[in-house]
């Protein structure tokens, strides 16, 4: 039997992207912004405290979750295989992609950052991003998690989610070093 295409796949086709997409922008928004927040918070009642911030692992801490929810059978066994499934498997990647954008934005209006300085962030979100997509996509260490899990291999996945764990905080903190680094420099050249 072929496949058609119909009215009906469209629709759900609709549901399953704008839905969580509305979710997203109304829980990764309002995450980034309470993000930026505390940031705010943080840097006005102790100044000296921005260094700390900047090499904070966040985006790691958020993209490690978000992969253990979608890669681990937790929202299968809340939500089963339907539609509320993919609804909320779509919410939480776009949730993951929009938290560090929304932050850096509010964070910005609040506290100026140079050029460079917004281009470091960036593309350390980036890097912390290509490392759960590929693996959401079952590429690399997702596609031997996608073998464990089916498996039913729960120490399997611990590992592989330990690794993966690693890899973005490690990569999260390097690039932190270098952000912190510029920072610094456009900090003191500031004062001059």
């Amino acid at each position: 039997m072929e496949p058609t295409l119909n009215f009906t796949n469209i629709l759900y086709h609709l549901v399953i992207s704008l839905l969580p997409w509305i979710i997203a922008m109304i829980a990764g928004g309002g995450l980034g912004y309470i993000i930026a927040l505390l940031i705010k918070r943080l840097t006005d009642n102790h100044p000296g405290s921005q260094p700390l911030l900047i090499l904070f692992p966040w985006r790691a801490i958020l993209a490690w979750v978000a992969l253990v929810a979608i890669s681990s059978p937790i929202l299968v066994f809340q939500f089963g295989l339907g539609l509320n499934y993919q609804i909320a498997t779509n919410s939480i990647v776009l949730s993951m992609m929009f938290i560090p954008w929304a932050a850096h934005y509010f964070l910005h209006v609040q506290i100026p950052s140079t050029r460079s300085e917004s281009v470091l962030s960036i593309a350390r979100t980036m890097a912390v991003l290509s490392i759960v997509i590929t693996s959401i996509l079952d590429f690399g260490l997702g596609f031997y998690l996608r073998d464990v899990s089916s498996l039913g291999d729960v120490q399997q996945m611990n590992i592989v989610f330990g690794i993966e764990g690693a890899i973005l905080l490690g990569i999260d903190i390097l690039l932190g070093f270098f952000q912190l680094l510029v920072t610094r420099r456009s900090y003191l050249a500031s004062r001059e």
